[in-house]
């Protein structure tokens, strides 16, 4: 792979909750390369422009969350001043996702929505 693409592909971590988002999005990136890396690996092709199309709409819809996710992780960042507005950003994020045409993933906003909601259901009735 790195010698096709000149990188070699990040892997989803267990106890990184962005993982999958970080490593999908590189995935996306190379995307023009996917048929020169079929290729080189004598296989037929890796991802159909359908499984770009559904990684790129997962990625969107996961990109309030992830964003959010860098933010309250970072080092500069992380105090409970940044929490609520992060929180409601995402929140409103993810209402504004759920009002677009999504193919795939509507179910995924709308258990991001449920789960927030859920989870800080006091914080945002302050």
């Amino acid at each position: 792979m790195k010698a096709v693409t000149g990188k070699s592909l990040l892997r989803p971590v267990a106890t990184r909750w962005k993982s999958l988002y970080d490593s999908l999005r590189a995935l996306v990136d190379l995307r023009e390369l996917i048929y020169d890396l079929s290729v080189e690996l004598d296989i037929r092709t890796i991802l159909t422009p359908s499984d770009i199309s559904y990684i790129e709409e997962y990625l969107t819809c996961a990109k309030p969350i992830a964003d959010a996710l860098d933010i309250l992780q970072g080092v500069e960042t992380a105090f409970y001043g940044v929490l609520l507005p992060t929180l409601h950003v995402v929140k409103r994020q993810l209402n504004s996702l759920s009002r677009t045409s999504l193919q795939d993933c509507r179910p995924l906003v709308e258990g991001y929505l449920l789960s927030v909601g859920n989870r800080f259901a006091e914080d945002f009735d302050c």
